[in-house]
């Protein structure tokens, strides 16, 4: 059966990369010596997993190349950190060993008391989206011939704004036509008859879905 990221993701190695050299070289030893009297791993090991004796002496060479490292040997140096990763590696194919062996035994024992804390869990994304507000301060000018300008404020969670039309009684719904829709708060609405009474109204669109109406601005347009 195949292993998720999600279900190989319990443990958390990634302490190791903020401790110094030293540190780092303890810890191994630790993780070792956990894994070593730990009652679930008194079994052969695979040979392609590094056994708690391996990680041990990886542990104590990386101690013995740090310390000549530090008088200034700039050869240790490069070969300290260049091991460093080698170990890494090496500790978390252990690890990753005893959560496989976990899941597919269905023991979460084996991969407690091994020195390592579980992973945090991820906390959700939220799903939710912030209402979209609704437009104020809507002004509707004259432009060209047979055409107006409506501009509201810039609407908070807004996607796009739509505006919609009303000749007849604004307070019949089905009276008004949305006519334009636009990422702008500022938009042109062209193809309107001189010397009609229009009223206009504004609603934005956003991840939540359609926000209120504005109030109604009414304009003779000429």
């Amino acid at each position: 059966m195949p292993y998720t990221y999600a279900q190989l993701d319990l443990l958390d190695l990634n302490f190791l990369r903020a401790l110094s050299h030293i540190e780092f070289a303890n810890k191994i030893r630790t993780i070792a010596t956990a894994f070593s009297v730990h009652e679930g791993f008194q079994v052969p090991w695979p040979p392609t997993i590094p056994a708690p004796a391996e990680l041990t002496e990886s542990a104590d060479h990386h101690t013995a190349i740090t310390n000549e490292a530090e008088t200034g040997n700039r050869i240790k140096k490069a070969e300290r950190d260049a091991h460093r990763p080698m170990v890494f590696q090496k500790v978390a194919m252990t690890v990753q060993w005893a959560i496989m062996r976990s899941i597919r035994e269905n023991n979460p024992s084996l991969i407690q008391n091994l020195a390592i804390d579980p992973k945090a869990p991820t906390a959700p994304r939220s799903t939710t989206h912030p209402p979209v507000g609704t437009p104020i301060n809507v002004k509707v000018t004259q432009g060209p011939s047979r055409s107006v300008n409506v501009k509201t404020n810039k609407v908070k969670a807004g996607i796009t704004y739509h505006v919609a039309v009303c000749l007849g009684d604004p307070t019949v719904e089905e009276n008004w036509d949305e006519v334009a829709q636009s990422p702008y708060c500022s938009q042109m609405v062209t193809g309107l008859e001189p010397g009609k009474l229009y009223h206009f109204r504004v609603r934005c669109f956003g991840a939540s879905g359609h926000g209120p109406w504005s109030a109604v601005v009414t304009l003779m347009v000429i």
